[in-house]
């Protein structure tokens, strides 16, 4: 049975949404299939919060619930193919 984690993935501050979407997609992800190989999980998903840009606060762009809800800018999903392939 498949193992999935999910992490809830924030933005230093002051990073635009987009420089921190370019930095995680061109950096860390080959940064993390570099070091764990093999192990890599068998699928990745990522999900962006969309955030309106023409302010320096980046409010989210939200249909429901508060700002305060969207203290993260991304919604990742890893899938591996059992927990001992996520603990390796």
């Amino acid at each position: 049975m498949t193992f999935t984690t999910v992490f809830l993935v924030t933005r230093k501050t002051g990073i635009p949404p987009s420089a921190f979407k370019q930095h995680w997609e061109n950096t860390h992800i080959p940064l993390l299939k570099a070091i764990v190989g093999y192990d890599f999980p068998l699928s990745h998903t990522r999900h962006y919060i969309e955030r309106d840009l023409s302010t320096p606060e980046y409010p989210a762009n939200i249909l429901y619930g508060q700002q305060e809800d969207f203290t993260f800018d991304a919604v990742a999903v890893f899938t591996f193919a059992n927990r001992a392939h996520w603990e390796r």
